[in-house]
């Protein structure tokens, strides 16, 4: 009796023991195409400091990392890959896949900073910025 699909296939399919089952064969043989385990995640990591227009560290300040997908009609859509904040020493830190993301830091008071970055495989990206108080931010506080 056959409770679902894959139970049937798995009770119709009949090992010998000289045989090795299929399943492991295939996968024996599929890891030999498989990249070294080096290769298959390439990343690289995105550290840096964010202070404010007196060169004080400031903490909690929003980072969004994002790229940009294309279908098969080359239409465009932002793909969110992190939403970090920098800590109380103002720093911050992420590893990513290699590649070119949008930065998008904000912080309440300031004015916003959007930054093109490029991650590369095994190296270490900085990139410190200096926030500036919004021009519609009358007092600061």
């Amino acid at each position: 009796m056959c409770l679902t699909r894959s139970i049937c296939i798995a009770d119709s399919v009949r090992v010998s023991r000289h045989r090795p089952p299929f399943l492991a064969l295939f996968v024996l043989c599929g890891a030999l195409f498989l990249p070294a385990s080096g290769e298959a995640h390439k990343t690289g990591t995105l550290t840096g400091l964010i202070t404010d227009p007196s060169g004080a560290v400031y903490e909690h300040v929003t980072i969004r990392v994002q790229h940009w997908q294309f279908d098969e009609k080359h239409h465009a859509k932002a793909e969110c890959d992190a939403v970090l904040y920098s800590d109380q020493g103002g720093r911050f830190k992420i590893n990513l896949a290699s590649g070119t993301y949008d930065l998008f830091v904000t912080a309440v008071g300031m004015s916003p900073v959007a930054k093109e970055i490029a991650i590369k495989n095994g190296r270490v990206t900085t990139l410190n910025l200096k926030l500036a108080i919004s021009p519609l931010t009358k007092f600061v506080y």
